[in-house]
């Protein structure tokens, strides 16, 4: 009898491991652009969770639109000090890492970069077109 409480305790504790484990891997954070979303962080980055990537993604292209002047063109995916990072005029909004951007597109980082900084692009340049540039306002869940 008293191994059958021990086996059950066990397998117990493993499930509840295991469902532990499976709710933080499925924990990913998105960046809203114009009702699309436009960057989906699916791991956290050094000390920052995805969440805390994703709120500074939104902050830094809430104030990129907040400029007025709005220009797909500003949206770029480029290098610098050794991770590529997706910026809109002097504002990076993104880093990305080899680690990240294996696990979120099973890519590599310059190409997850110019993914998400098209995506961007694409919101902006149809914005723009139907004129609500002065509407959009990046948001984060």
């Amino acid at each position: 009898m008293a191994r059958r409480v021990i086996v059950v305790a066990v397998v117990m504790c493993v499930l509840a491991s295991i469902s532990v484990w499976a709710a933080q891997k499925k924990k990913t954070a998105e960046v809203i652009l114009g009702g699309k979303v436009v960057i989906r962080f699916d791991r956290g980055m050094g000390k920052q969770s995805a969440m805390a990537r994703a709120k500074f993604a939104a902050t830094k292209l809430n104030a990129y639109l907040a400029k007025g002047k709005l220009d797909e063109f500003n949206i770029v995916a480029k290098k610098s000090k050794g991770k590529y990072v997706v910026s809109a005029g002097k504002f990076m909004i993104a880093e990305i890492d080899a680690r990240s951007a294996y696990k979120d597109k099973k890519t590599r980082p310059y190409h997850l970069a110019l993914s998400w900084a098209a995506n961007i692009r694409q919101v902006i340049k149809g914005a723009k077109l139907s004129k609500v540039t002065g509407k959009l306002k990046a948001t984060y869940k």
